[in-house]
């Protein structure tokens, strides 16, 4: 799941020095003091096991409200800080106009996936990441439920690992804040960890999961796909289709 809405999150149109300001301080933002817990959130926390969640203070926060709905119920689940689903960070871009947050964040992540990192985590380092994460997750999973507070565009990469690896549920999660995905692991197809090799500029599949039979390249590396619903996403938030307002990358 994405954590929930942003505090600060600019109304109006925003230039580059804005932006590079945004993202300068964007790990130490918090929730909105007015946020609110769906009752699908409470329920899958609940029923959880372990409750694993990024370092960043958003979804620290989120966690915290989280679980102090449970703290009168018999068992909270375990809290696992794990610094592998932190969000895939957005480079500095140095275009002129004065755009509004949606369009920045979907031209910034485009440049990223198309290679250009500005000096941040570059996107071959982020599918790695996603790769390790998948993995330790799905140890935890061994134990029970596992719920992930994490942010909007590494879902997506933590979904294509699970999806590659075994599990099922759908290629694009929920990009609404404190909205839930479910994924589940068919018993009879394990993942393996080693089911991934590092090609020359790709991931390698050593066999094919029962879940995706078509043709498709590895994890993480759909670009026209991903871009094409981020910016799906920021066009039906301008134009009113989702009821979320529009909020920090991640």
């Amino acid at each position: 799941m994405r954590h929930l809405p942003t505090e600060g999150t600019p109304a109006g149109r925003i230039d580059r020095h804005q932006l590079a300001a945004r993202l300068d301080t964007a790990n130490g933002q918090g929730i909105r003091s007015d946020a609110t817990v769906s009752s699908t959130l409470h329920a899958a926390v609940a029923a959880s096991t372990s409750l694993v969640v990024s370092p960043l203070l958003r979804a620290q926060q989120t966690a915290a409200v989280v679980l102090a709905l449970l703290a009168d119920e018999a068992a909270a689940p375990t809290v696992v800080t794990m610094s592998g689903v932190r969000e895939a960070p957005l480079p500095k871009l140095k275009f002129r106009p004065r755009l509004p947050l949606d369009a920045w964040d979907v031209l910034s992540r485009a440049a990223w996936m198309l290679g250009y990192s500005g000096g941040v985590e570059t996107r071959a380092e982020a599918v790695v990441r996603a790769r390790r994460a998948a993995i330790e997750i799905e140890r935890l999973a061994v134990h029970g439920p596992v719920t992930v507070i994490a942010h909007g565009y590494f879902n997506l990469m933590l979904a294509a690992q699970f999806r590659a690896r075994g599990w099922r549920g759908p290629r694009f999660p929920n990009h609404r804040n404190g909205a839930v995905t479910r994924y589940t692991l068919d018993p009879r197809h394990p993942p393996t960890p080693d089911r991934y090799i590092r090609g020359p500029a790709t991931w390698q599949r050593r066999h094919r999961s029962p879940a995706d039979r078509r043709p498709r390249r590895g994890p993480g590396h759909g670009v026209v796909p991903l871009v094409a619903a981020h910016a799906f996403i920021g066009l039906a938030r301008r134009a009113g289709l989702v009821d979320d307002v529009a909020d920090t990358p991640g």
